[in-house]
């Protein structure tokens, strides 16, 4: 589950630059909020690469069936009050 070698970098690289370019795009359209937007990309992917493992290890359709939208809402809308 974790080797050595994680033998997926190349394509976590490239998901985590897409990541950052959408951010980035978000920023300049000024639909987000100023953030550094490499780390906020490393965070994302963390978390989706998190919420992948879990989805396995608990039968991914009702996993991600159930948890998706909170994990959506928790991303785009967070914890704190208005």
């Amino acid at each position: 589950m974790f080797p050595a070698v994680d033998p997926y970098e190349d394509i976590n690289a490239r998901s985590v630059s897409m990541i950052r370019e959408i951010l980035q795009l978000g920023v300049d359209a000024g639909e987000f909020r100023e953030m550094d937007v490499g780390d906020t990309a490393e965070v994302i992917f963390s978390l989706y690469k998190s919420f992948i493992i879990q989805a396995y290890i608990q039968g991914e359709a009702n996993y991600v069936e159930r948890y998706m939208p909170c994990a959506y809402e928790l991303v785009v809308n967070g914890i704190k009050g208005k």
